[in-house]
């Protein structure tokens, strides 16, 4: 039991075996045959030495097979580096000399790595960065200098994004669409904050905390209407639409699509004037609450 619990007969090289079935009228190969199967024993391991704060996000880049993660610290397996790096060919190594800023999502492919967050370079901030060839460069909307992207969706390698930001000169989020030719169009406001991004069969999913969306065509306010939380945009065309039902969280943090079902999860509470829904879905255009505080 100390040398060898929970292995397979034939792992297990000792003498003993062999005695201990023949006292039994077994044979080993027999104690094979009828040894049962055991439940996954699953092991943590550390990874190197870490590193020296919390990461926040993390994404797998299938097209190079790494893990990328960020966060708030200053060193990766023992070695300077501010907030951002990667796990590839069983090794912990920084991007670069990592990033001064925030980092509230990380997208990579073969082209590069992408953050979104806000973050400084001389003295100027920008709401996304991209790391190519060992060093980081800075991509930022016209007009918008100082912005801060909560979040985003990114195509890598279209070199695409929609991004929502907070700016010094309005109250609440911008959303804003950039094309691989760098041209940034503004898409829409809220008044509040989009915590997430998400693709789904009913269009670009927007969820976070809000209730009052502001649609622009061509830079021109098309449209105002309410909203709980959430938004759609439809696919390649400016049409949005909201969802009017309360059962739904206080602040959406997280939205997965699962066939033709989207399942919002987030902040909940039993306070007054505060949502009790803890995850709810919105299937056949309704809203059902799955789990309450």
């Amino acid at each position: 039991r100390k040398d060898f619990n929970y292995d397979y007969i034939e792992d297990i090289k000792v003498p003993e075996i062999k005695k201990w079935a023949e006292d039994y009228g077994f044979t080993v190969e027999e104690l094979k045959w009828i040894q049962p199967g055991y439940a996954p024993n699953t092991t943590m391991e550390p990874l190197s030495g870490g590193t020296t704060g919390p990461v926040h996000v993390m994404s797998v880049d299938n097209t190079t097979s790494r893990l990328l993660f960020a966060g708030d610290f200053t060193e990766v397996d023992d070695s300077p580096c501010s907030n951002i790096g990667k796990y590839e060919n069983n090794q912990l190594s920084c991007l670069g000399n990592g990033l001064s800023g925030i980092v509230h999502a990380v997208y990579g492919n073969t082209s590069g790595v992408y953050a979104i967050g806000a973050f400084e370079d001389n003295g100027i901030t920008y709401p996304i960065a991209r790391f190519e060839n060992g060093n980081w460069s800075y991509i930022g909307i016209p007009g918008r200098s100082g912005a801060e992207a909560t979040t985003a969706f990114g195509n890598v390698a279209a070199q695409s994004f929609e991004l929502a930001i907070s700016h010094p000169s309005f109250t609440g989020q911008e959303i804003w669409f950039g094309d691989p030719n760098g041209t940034w169009t503004k898409k829409a406001e809220v008044n509040g904050v989009v915590k997430t991004i998400e693709a789904s069969g009913w269009g670009r999913v927007f969820a976070g905390s809000f209730d009052t969306l502001k649609a622009f065509v061509s830079g021109t306010l098309d449209t105002t209407f309410s909203t709980q939380n959430v938004a759609f945009k439809g696919n390649m065309v400016d049409l949005w639409f909201g969802i009017s039902d309360s059962a739904i969280c206080d602040t959406v943090l997280s939205v997965e699509v699962v066939g033709n079902s989207i399942y919002f999860a987030g902040s909940c509470s039993e306070e007054t004037n505060r949502s009790d829904v803890c995850l709810s879905r919105y299937q056949n255009e309704l809203l059902q609450p799955l789990l309450l505080k």
